[in-house]
């Protein structure tokens, strides 16, 4: 089970790379991502796919209201993909650290309990970080 929490952990920070990535137009611009709609996928362009249009410009407007409303409106969070990708950074990381807690008692690395805090805060901090910079520096340029 730890290798499924280390899996969600590594892929939630390709999501924040990937979040970071579509933040602003000179980092879009400069990704693979740059051939794709920046209507979704540039989040300064997308953010508004989730509002309704009420000035007829095509842009969603915070004033017209999410698009949907009441228990549908968590659908407002699948309209662009800087949203898709920070919705599925939470549910990944969520599931990480579930999965962890429940399984601590296997993953003593070691004797002494005050030392296994600290190992794993470096072993997932350390994973983190090299995951993050790999996609945002390496493998989301283009």
């Amino acid at each position: 089970m730890i290798y499924i929490s280390i899996l969600c952990w590594t892929l939630a920070a390709v999501c924040n790379a990937v979040m970071d990535t579509l933040a602003d137009k000179p980092h879009f611009d400069q990704s693979i991502f740059y051939r794709f709609n920046p209507d979704f996928w540039l989040k300064t362009d997308s953010w508004d796919n989730k509002y309704n249009d009420i000035d007829g410009d095509g842009e969603g407007d915070v004033k017209g209201g999410f698009k949907y409303k009441g228990i549908f409106r968590i659908l407002n969070n699948l309209l662009d993909a800087w949203h898709i990708f920070q919705s599925s950074m939470i549910v990944l990381l969520a599931t990480s650290v579930v999965i962890m807690f429940n399984h601590t008692e296997n993953l003593n690395i070691f004797n002494q309990a005050w030392l296994n805090i600290p190992a794993w805060l470096l072993i997932y901090g350390t994973l983190w970080n090299i995951a993050f910079s790999l996609f945002y520096d390496t493998i989301l340029k283009k």
